[in-house]
């Protein structure tokens, strides 16, 4: 969990100026995102998801 004082980005929201500090939560939230997309997805989800799509293809041949 974030705090106040740990911004996770290693860089410090700016104190005054409203453009800046949406220009800084903007940036923060493609950092946090961009990570989100290099995980690897868990085995129990793929494992999952293939059972949804053998599901799925079953119930479509019908």
């Amino acid at each position: 969990m974030m705090t106040g004082r740990d911004s996770g980005g290693g860089e410090k929201p700016p104190r005054r100026g409203g453009a800046r500090k949406q220009d800084w939560i903007t940036n923060q939230l493609r950092r946090v995102y961009d990570e989100a997309l290099q995980e690897e997805i868990p085995a129990d989800m793929l494992e999952l998801l293939a059972k949804l799509e053998g599901k799925t293809a079953k119930e479509s041949d019908s």
